[in-house]
């Protein structure tokens, strides 16, 4: 996995913290599935849960990102 591919992915689970609606543009919409039944689908209802989570002071701890296949996992 590329670096810049690394710190797209950082960027968008720090997006938790910060609430930053950019931090999701890297989500493919046409693989991506909301579960969240409170979440609109797509990167709009993405940045607004990303919002939301921002006003309840989340914290993010990354340890690793990798890949596998192409699976990008980014587990803690």
């Amino acid at each position: 996995m590329t670096s810049k591919r690394k710190d797209q992915i950082r960027n968008l689970l720090k997006g938790i913290e910060t609430g930053d609606p950019e931090s999701v543009s890297v989500v493919n919409e046409d693989k991506y599935i909301q579960h969240n039944p409170l979440t609109p689908e797509g990167s709009e209802g993405l940045a607004e849960l990303f919002k939301r989570l921002s006003q309840t002071s989340p914290r993010v701890n990354i340890v690793r990102i990798f890949e596998d296949g192409g699976l990008c996992l980014c587990p803690h």
